[in-house]
């Protein structure tokens, strides 16, 4: 099932690099435990591109930078939705 079928719970600006240089910096507009849809113009970002997204957190001790790895797994109109890999 496609996360861009249902409903956004939660938008945040990430940023999409590709070795290790941002290629983009756009919305997550749904989250999933293993997948995100980034809004972004999906014509750079190709079926099975091996990406990396980075996003940041924060809390009581500051922000955090946090980068994970991502391939493109579906594209739309819309944007691209990521399957997240385990680093």
């Amino acid at each position: 099932m496609l996360l861009l079928s249902t409903p956004p719970a939660v938008e945040t600006d990430i940023r999409i690099l590709k070795d290790g240089l941002i290629r983009a910096t756009c919305t997550a507009r749904a989250i999933g435990p293993r997948r995100v849809f980034v809004q972004v113009d999906p014509l750079f970002f190709p079926v099975n591109s091996h990406l990396e997204i980075e996003f940041l957190a924060g809390g009581e001790r500051g922000t955090r930078r946090y980068r994970l790895p991502a391939t493109v797994i579906y594209r739309s109109i819309s944007g691209v939705e990521l399957k997240l890999e385990s680093n």
